[in-house]
């Protein structure tokens, strides 16, 4: 089962999952200058206006997104067998996987929904629909990430199971780091370097950051005192953890900030991994029909197209907001006007992922 571990240890701490499903949101695709696509009238008709834009080009990536999730769900079975692998491509060789990871979603599509007699509409899919899932969810184009990454990201409208937590997502950290009963759990801590002792061991170098945003302690009294709010904070004493046998670092080392003193052999560097940014911004308004050139917008959020030169990937409505007449409407120029909310990400010149990374 997707999510298999999340769902697990949910449930085993007391928490309750609720399931989603927004496959009956309405959308339209927008290329920068129009309206391509329009969803938002009834099932029938919907139905009947994907076939006629996209053939069945939707159902066949939906099989291939279903055939690449039951392989990568395969990974329980080897880790419930105790299966270690030593590189990521060990483990994606493992599930079948790992050619996907070594061409990108675009080439990867063109390869297998161009071929034979229902290839009707693959190449609007491609551009369009496609295109429009990878930039909400990852904000990258076709061709900048690689196949796997581009059939995970339009899983989840093969597979509509999303969840939440009822109590809160927050809820889950909590109540794992409680359960754990750690012997120490350190907020508000900025570890600046990772040393090799002499020893073998290693010792973390830190600075504790203000009292208002630092707790340290036992897990079991601290971690139901955790906030979202992140007060301001100044640098204060450093000190230093250990030593430990090992260290785990649950982040991408690219963007830590991390100092590696003796860990790594001589000579030896770091692979040099670019990332891709999204902005997500909350905005009250609403969308002002004469920035997308027609008089009235049609239902639902607004996707882009693959290359739609947009200065967003999204915009997703987020519900009406309190009276906020007092508020000033903003130009023809702008897409929004007026009083609701709404989500957009907003695409961020920067290099993308490359192929070899999933």
């Amino acid at each position: 089962a997707q999510n298999h571990y999340v769902l697990s240890l949910a449930k085993q701490l007391g928490l309750t999952p609720v399931q989603g499903d927004d496959t009956g949101d309405a959308f339209s695709i927008y290329d920068g200058s129009s309206f391509v696509f329009s969803q938002g009238g009834s099932q029938l008709q919907d139905t009947i206006a994907v076939l006629r834009r996209y053939g069945i080009s939707p159902l066949r990536y939906k099989w291939l997104a279903e055939e690449m999730g039951k392989r990568f769900g395969s990974v329980y079975e080897l880790q419930q067998a105790g299966q270690l692998y030593d590189t990521p491509q060990q483990l994606l060789e493992a599930l079948d996987l790992f050619n996907v990871t070594q061409q990108n979603a675009a080439d990867f599509m063109q390869a297998h929904l161009s071929r034979g007699l229902l290839r009707y509409g693959f190449a609007a899919f491609i551009e369009e629909l496609a295109g429009a899932v990878n930039r909400i969810n990852y904000n990258q184009r076709n061709r900048g990430m690689n196949a796997l990454a581009g059939l995970v990201s339009y899983l989840p409208a093969a597979q509509p199971e999303v969840y939440s937590i009822k109590e809160g997502n927050a809820a889950l950290p909590r109540k794992l780091a409680a359960a754990a009963k750690l012997q120490a759990l350190h907020l508000g801590t900025a570890v600046q370097a990772v040393r090799l002792d002499v020893s073998g061991q290693y010792t973390l170098q830190a600075v504790q950051l203000t009292p208002s945003s630092a707790a340290t302690g036992a897990a079991t009294n601290e971690v139901n005192k955790l906030s979202v709010e992140q007060p301001q904070q100044r640098l204060a004493v450093e000190s230093n953890y250990g030593p430990y046998d090992g260290v785990v670092i649950a982040t991408p080392l690219e963007g830590s900030g991390l100092e590696l003193q003796g860990v790594l052999p001589p000579g030896a560097a770091l692979p040099h991994r670019k990332y891709q940014s999204t902005v997500t911004s909350y905005v009250t308004g609403a969308l002002n029909p004469s920035y997308f050139k027609v008089k009235a917008l049609p239902a639902g959020d607004i996707f882009v197209i693959d290359s739609a030169a947009t200065p967003f990937s999204v915009i997703a409505s987020k519900g009406a907001v309190p009276d906020v007449s007092s508020s000033s409407s903003s130009s023809s120029s702008s897409g929004l006007d007026g009083c609701q909310a709404a989500e957009g990400q907003q695409q961020q010149q920067q290099p993308q992922a490359t192929q070899q990374h999933s």
